[in-house]
């Protein structure tokens, strides 16, 4: 395949080791265990009914890269949080209705926090959040977005934060390396240091703000080690063992 193409393209495809193609393929992946350690880092401080959710649209690497992070920010400091973790279907990438459904039921199942991680079918389980009845000793129920900020569609004040991922950093390296000749020759991955973020809104308490920021600095410093998790079954396994 590579040899019908005539211009340099980036790619995302995460686990292949002979994606790059030197000038001509750049393959870029993602970190996404760090980005979800800070989300499960704000899970854990926030959550007032001590059950949280994971609710992802499919088996995919990076949402369970981004599970595992969160499970072990939670745990980092709640021990003792119970965490949910549904799937919508094999690819219900956008499948709203089902994000609804299933988001639905794991706030009837006590979480006050949902972790969402779908594309499309990420808008349905915003709107669970955004009807739902808080369970059992929560004043309120929140989303924890990916990928981008929903801030602007937020019309009922349900957005917690969001892992965000911003690919300009690692565009202008792909340029640059190039136009140096040395374009597509390692994989990039996005992470902490180069555009992968905790989005912070007004509903984050100051002091978790700044344990979150804690937090950071020991992932980036390597002081702090998040597990790299790559498939569901694994993401329920380190889940079940309470570790």
């Amino acid at each position: 395949m590579a040899q019908t193409l005539d211009i340099p393209v980036t790619t995302s495809d995460p686990g292949t080791e002979d994606a790059n193609v030197p000038q001509l393929v750049q393959a870029m992946e993602t970190n996404g265990q760090n980005g979800g350690y800070l989300a499960g880092v704000l899970a854990g401080s926030v959550t007032q009914s001590g059950t949280v959710a994971i609710v992802v649209s499919a088996e995919d690497l990076n949402w369970s890269k981004m599970a595992g992070g969160f499970v072990a920010g939670v745990r980092s400091v709640a021990a003792d949080t119970k965490i949910l973790y549904v799937q919508i279907g094999q690819a219900a990438y956008a499948d709203a209705a089902g994000g609804k459904r299933v988001t639905a039921s794991a706030i009837s199942g006590g979480a006050d926090i949902v972790f969402g991680m779908g594309d499309g079918s990420s808008f349905g389980m915003m709107q669970a959040v955004e009807t739902a009845t808080p369970p059992s000793g929560a004043d309120k129920v929140w989303f924890i977005d990916v990928i981008g900020d929903k801030t602007p569609t937020d019309e009922k004040g349900v957005l917690l934060s969001s892992v965000l991922w911003d690919w300009s950093t690692l565009m202008t390296q792909a340029l640059t390396e190039f136009e140096a000749g040395t374009m597509g020759t390692a994989s990039y991955f996005l992470d902490l240091d180069n555009g992968m973020g905790l989005l912070q809104t007004e509903y984050i308490p100051d002091d978790v703000w700044t344990a979150i920021e804690e937090a950071k600095a020991g992932v980036m410093d390597g002081s702090l080690e998040v597990p790299v998790l790559t498939t569901g079954k694994e993401v329920k396994d380190l889940i079940s063992s309470g570790e």
